[in-house]
């Protein structure tokens, strides 16, 4: 012990150096551990205010969906030049397949109709212009002399036709009568037929009467006429000036109508592609056409100019039937509405894209090719049927009247279809004071001509929207 005290005593710097070291040792990993500790969480903290750094910097990609059924693609993701690329490329090819099938869809709606008169919609350059235009508008509406009118030449062009006369077809069948009974008694004028003799003369004008159905049904397509059209439509010319909103409704009230015979002679001609007469057409005769117009307005006070022709009978439009609903909203997704109509479909002031209407048709069809009707309506336009009631004709009654449909089966239909207008081509052809009434932005620079119809309650002359109807 004595020789281990008197070492450390003689090398004393040596021991102290050694406790140093074993003692800072231990509290050296202890110090260590906390600093390492410390250094990690302040470390961790710096990493994470990086990493919410670059979380904030994140962008969404997504492609939007042009099918109700189809949902939009979102993504979210930093910033990547490829995922950039990639959506980018794909959005300008969906933007392009949704340019196109807008153009399409306009397209096959519009079915480049145009205006009876050029340069009147949706309204004249001039105030001189705007009565010329008026004039002739009205005179290609109702016809003049030599010049048959706008729904005469319809009619026409879709084959429709009416029954031959009865007081013609009775005169003639008098004539023939009397010629027949003149043949027979010969030199005795006096005596009486007997019973065999007037069998076969009353059969011969039979045979006669039926020749000269079955011989006009052969000239024509379908009957009808414009006695089986709304009862708006004018027929003479007004007894004054009419307004161009007048004008317009009386001009969308002839698209509709030409929508509905074109479809019909469209069916008729669908198995030969000629009119073949109306033993052969699936639509035999159109009773009743009716539809609520598009707009209506009130009658104009307006006075007409000198020489003007003048027409007490005709009034104007039908001041209760409302006039077309929306304004010029976005194109945002519609959300259907069934408690309006069966489609879904609802043409209020919500909705700025497009106007619906009811359209009601009354006809003598063959039951058997009645399918090949609602398909035609279908697949012409964004016609869409929502009611059918069938009932049953008695040929030889219609035969009474001259209408001849030959020996195929037929049924009386009533038809319900709801027809869409886009506002893409309708919209742009509307006079001011419509486009004010329903809620649609005028162009830059223009304004609403002040007056209007001093005997309506509404300043523009244009109705009030119509209310949703009642199922």
């Amino acid at each position: 012990m004595k020789n281990v005290l008197a070492w450390v005593k003689r090398r004393w710097a040596v021991v102290v150096c050694a406790v140093i070291v074993l003692v800072a040792l231990p509290v050296g990993w202890v110090f260590s551990s906390g600093w390492n500790k410390s250094i990690r969480q302040d470390q961790e903290k710096l990493a994470k205010g990086y990493l919410d750094r670059l979380n904030s910097v994140k962008v969404s990609y997504s492609l939007p969906s042009i099918s109700p059924d189809a949902p939009a693609i979102e993504h979210r993701a930093e910033p990547n030049a490829v995922l950039t690329r990639v959506f980018k490329e794909e959005r300008e090819r969906v933007a392009g397949e949704a340019k196109r099938i807008v153009e399409e869809a306009q397209r096959f709606n519009h079915q480049d109709r145009a205006p009876l008169i050029p340069n009147l919609f949706p309204k004249p350059a001039t105030p001189e212009d705007d009565v010329t235009l008026r004039l002739e508008f009205v005179k290609a509406l109702v016809g003049e002399t030599g010049r048959p009118s706008a729904y005469q030449q319809l009619l026409a062009r879709v084959g429709a036709g009416t029954p031959p006369d009865a007081a013609v077809v009775a005169a003639d069948l008098a004539d023939e009568k009397a010629r027949a009974d003149e043949a027979i008694k010969g030199a005795n004028q006096s005596r009486q037929l007997t019973p065999e003799e007037a069998a076969d003369i009353q059969k011969k004008l039979t045979d006669r009467r039926l020749g000269t159905y079955q011989r006009r049904a052969s000239e024509i397509s379908f009957y009808a006429s414009m006695a089986e059209l709304p009862k708006r439509i004018p027929q003479a010319a007004p007894p004054q000036l009419p307004s161009l909103e007048q004008c317009f409704q009386w001009q969308t009230d002839y698209w509709m109508v030409e929508q509905i015979l074109s479809t019909i002679a469209k069916v008729n001609q669908s198995r030969t592609g000629s009119g073949q007469g109306v033993e052969r057409s699936v639509v035999k005769r159109l009773l009743q056409l009716s539809f609520e117009p598009l707009v209506t307005v009130a009658p104009t006070q307006e006075e007409p100019p000198p020489g003007f022709p003048s027409d007490p009978s005709l009034g104007g439009g039908d001041p209760a039937a409302g006039v077309g609903p929306g304004n010029d909203g976005s194109a945002a997704l519609l959300e259907p509405n069934f408690l309006n109509s069966i489609t879904g479909r609802i043409g209020i002031a919500s909705n700025g894209m497009f106007d619906t209407q009811e359209v009601n048709i009354v006809a003598v069809v063959s039951s058997e090719r009645l399918p090949e009707l609602i398909n035609t309506f279908s697949t012409s336009n964004f016609v869409t049927l929502t009611d059918v009631r069938l009932f049953a004709v008695d040929p030889w009654a219609e035969l009474e009247t001259g209408h001849f449909y030959g020996s195929e089966h037929v049924v009386l239909a009533q038809l319900t279809f709801e027809v869409v207008w886009l506002r893409s081509w309708t919209a742009p052809l509307m006079p001011p004071r419509i486009k004010q009434q329903l809620g649609i932005p005028l162009p830059e620079g223009e304004v609403v001509p002040e007056g209007g119809d001093p005997s309506s309650s509404d300043p523009s002359g244009v109705g009030a929207p119509r209310p949703p109807r009642d199922r």
